[in-house]
């Protein structure tokens, strides 16, 4: 049985987590019993984060995240909180504007993102579009920051395949919700789409 891997991508800020926990529930609800949700590793990371974030700190990201893509490989479906693409639109922007991550080792993060991805595909990504920005104690709070991050993500995203993106019209928590619950029923209800995963239809 393959696994439905669903990656929840976009910058800090834009509902990913939240939508993750509605996702579960919602598919719960449907009859789905073997359902996990891998959580954003950057929130364990000890290294710096936003600006002034590292090489370090970034590879430390993308290993964590797939550690825990492994670790829930054997989940008939898998709500993921970022793609390891978001990982290389931090790494991007470090390089690029802050300088604190080299040319050299972009190139390394960015290859080790494409080959898991290679190997071990999503099967669908929603991209989120930035919403206003909520403390979290975490994340930078400025909103020149989270655009360059969300353009970044955008540029990544034209060289992947990526399903579909929630977009800005669909800013309201409650709107979005609905329209990804939309989706995600266009293929979870499709008797092809799930007999090649192994899967039967919840009606």
């Amino acid at each position: 049985m393959k696994q439905i891997k669903i990656a929840f991508s976009g910058t800090h800020s834009c509902g990913k987590t939240t939508a993750i926990n509605e996702v579960y529930q919602y598919l719960k609800s449907k009859g789905y019993k073997s359902v996990g949700t891998s959580p954003e590793v950057t929130r364990w990371c000890p290294f710096e984060l936003n600006q002034k974030t590292t090489f370090k700190s970034q590879y430390w990201i993308l290993t964590h995240h797939i550690m825990q893509e492994i670790i829930l490989r054997n989940y008939e479906i898998l709500l993921c909180d970022r793609s390891v693409l978001d990982n290389i639109a931090y790494a991007k922007y470090a390089n690029m504007y802050s300088h604190k991550i080299s040319s050299k080792d972009l190139y390394f993060l960015e290859n080790v993102a494409e080959m898991w991805i290679v190997n071990n595909s999503y099967t669908t990504t929603i991209f989120l579009s930035p919403l206003p920005i909520e403390d979290d104690g975490l994340r930078s709070n400025e909103g020149k920051y989270q655009q360059k991050i969300n353009d970044i993500m955008l540029d990544i995203i034209e060289k992947h395949h990526v399903s579909f993106s929630v977009e800005p019209k669909y800013a309201g928590k409650e709107a979005r919700i609905k329209y990804i619950k939309r989706i995600l029923d266009s293929f979870l209800m499709n008797e092809v789409f799930l007999n090649s995963y192994g899967l039967n239809a919840k009606k």
